[in-house]
């Protein structure tokens, strides 16, 4: 039987690991190193680490997922790690106008 409380805190302790350890280049923005981060958690940091590497094979940028490591990720592994940060990102986005709205409108 599976605590889905227990699970949140593994996956959110993992994704702060997989940043923390992976994911540390000053040169990312915030924004990038969530992105990239969430493609490690579904396509592991090994694979990150490749998608990188074939960015910058492909005159890239490593350091940004949209139209740069996303190309990479999609060549290389397939559409299942780019459809998961994007639709992430999308929730994530749509979560956040909605926030925005509701301050705005109780102020």
């Amino acid at each position: 039987e599976s605590d889905p409380e227990q699970n949140i805190h593994a996956g959110a302790k993992y994704m702060r690991h997989l940043l923390d350890t992976y994911l540390s280049d000053p040169n990312l923005d915030s924004t990038n190193k969530l992105l990239l981060g969430l493609a490690a958690y579904n396509a592991g940091p090994g694979n990150l680490r490749k998608l990188r590497n074939q960015a910058v094979e492909m005159r890239l940028d490593p350091n940004i997922w949209f139209n740069n490591v996303e190309y990479a990720a999609a060549e290389i592994i397939g559409r299942e790690t780019v459809q998961y940060v994007n639709n992430i990102y999308k929730y994530y986005l749509a979560y956040r106008l909605v926030e925005q709205q509701r301050a705005y409108r109780e102020k």
